[in-house]
């Protein structure tokens, strides 16, 4: 039973950018709020789309 507590949880690997579907590269990888963007300005074009859509449920 302690060996079952013990074992790692996997954690799911994002092999691509949230916003624009690019493939992550490791050495150009952007992270902010738990996930990783391609670049800054992905990451701001998903805050922006996840703001448009926060607007348009409150309608």
């Amino acid at each position: 039973m302690a060996n079952e507590a013990a074992a790692p949880q996997e954690v799911e690997v994002v092999k691509n950018c949230p916003a624009c579907k690019k493939a992550l590269k490791k050495a150009k990888r952007y992270y902010r709020n738990g996930h990783y963007y391609c670049n800054k300005n992905c990451w701001a074009k998903a805050q922006q789309a996840k703001q448009d859509e926060g607007q348009e449920n409150n309608k």
